[in-house]
């Protein structure tokens, strides 16, 4: 994280779309990575996010893991994040692992202000077409 936008495309590959966001921010998704980048208004890295299950931690929980593994593998270290009573993430440090369907969805490293939210707005794994 924060690199500027031809560092991650020098180690990514070619950026497949480039979003602009309020406050600035511009999502970059790249053809090959099944990588997002959040890009600052001063053009710098302040979020990575996926979807993708082949992406795992060293504890080896990623995107389609069971929440249940999630804790097993950090237990009693996990931040709890809710929406309205509901645990819809965890947080480990710049580690967000978002829930919303009793699963992790997405796992984003991100700076501790960059919002929640977006890992738990975005395409969760085992969804939009990604077959389960």
């Amino acid at each position: 994280m924060g690199l500027g936008r031809a560092a991650y495309v020098r180690r990514l590959g070619p950026v497949a779309a480039t979003t602009r966001l309020p406050r600035g921010l511009k999502r970059l998704t790249f053809e090959r990575s099944e990588l997002d980048v959040f890009l600052s208004r001063s053009g710098r890295g302040v979020a990575i996010l996926t979807s993708e299950r082949d992406y795992r931690t060293r504890a080896g929980v990623g995107p389609c893991s069971s929440v249940r593994s999630l804790k097993r593998a950090y237990r009693g270290r996990l931040a709890v994040k809710r929406k309205a009573h509901v645990v819809v993430a965890y947080r480990l440090g710049r580690l967000v692992f978002a829930v919303p369907y009793r699963k992790v969805g997405v796992v984003m490293l991100a700076s501790p202000t960059f919002p929640v939210k977006v890992a738990v707005n975005a395409v969760q794994c085992g969804t939009a077409g990604d077959p389960e």
